[in-house]
């Protein structure tokens, strides 16, 4: 079962909630030391104390490389105005460079089969999240720069678990890399995946420290009231079952 951490991960007002918007999902904690990083700011520092290596995933647009994390929507259903994502390029720099994002929305794991379609989104905005991407073993480090990226996705989800897959695009030489949860002393829990052509979909999964990760992600939307929200349930599962009998 994942954790709910609201308000974990800060960003800068540019990349925030749109007016009217909740924070609906916070998939878990990217900062490990609020002002601990380079020039006093917040910083993600990989746990190579414990055994971690790997400081982001790979999800290049080029390479064909993505990532697929979880969310559960609540009762009464969803309405989904934005999601925020991140990412890195080692050496990028600012402003950000990120280009794009594409994301697909599912209702069910990407590659266990069967799952459908529900929705899809694209990159509106990007800016520095005010977060360096470092080592435990050197916090100062300042050569990752994490991006937060805004992406529209104006979508009715009835309650229920689903999966984002998404990929990154970026004008630097170096990724995308997406930066997993990560947790101050403690190692990764989680269930996110990755998919990479040559293989397809796998578990994202630190096997130097031995577990497996999740990715830092915000939902920002509306919770849909009474009757519409069982409405809404009712009209995506007969939806659903009709496509799937095709």
């Amino acid at each position: 079962m994942k954790l709910v951490f609201l308000g974990a991960v800060a960003v800068l007002g540019l990349v925030t909630a749109p007016v009217g918007a909740d924070l609906l999902w916070d998939n878990g904690p990217l900062i490990t030391t609020p002002g601990g990083g380079f020039g006093g700011a917040d910083v993600s520092e990989l746990q190579t104390l414990l055994g971690g290596n790997i400081l982001g995933y790979g999800h290049q647009v080029l390479a064909g490389n993505r990532i697929a994390d979880d969310f559960v929507v609540g009762a009464g259903g969803w309405h989904i105005d934005t999601v925020i994502f991140y990412a890195y390029q080692t050496g990028g720099g600012k402003p950000s460079t990120i280009t794009s994002v594409n994301l697909n929305i599912w209702d069910g794991r990407p590659g266990d089969g069967g799952e459908l379609l529900v929705g899809t989104g694209t990159m509106a905005n990007t800016d520095w999240s005010g977060i360096y991407r470092a080592t435990d073993a050197n916090p100062q480090g300042n050569t990752r720069f994490i991006m937060a990226q805004v992406i529209t996705v104006n979508i009715d989800l009835a309650p229920g678990t689903y999966w984002f897959d998404w990929q990154t695009d970026g004008s630097a030489a170096s990724g995308p890399w997406a930066p997993p949860v990560t947790f101050d002393g403690m190692g990764g829990s989680g269930n996110a995946r990755q998919f990479i052509p040559a293989s397809g979909w796998g578990d994202a999964f630190d096997d130097t420290a031995g577990w497996h990760d999740d990715f830092p992600f915000l939902v920002n939307g509306t919770v849909i009231p009474g009757p519409a929200g069982l409405m809404l349930f009712a009209v995506c599962g007969l939806v659903a079952t009709r496509r799937r009998r095709r």
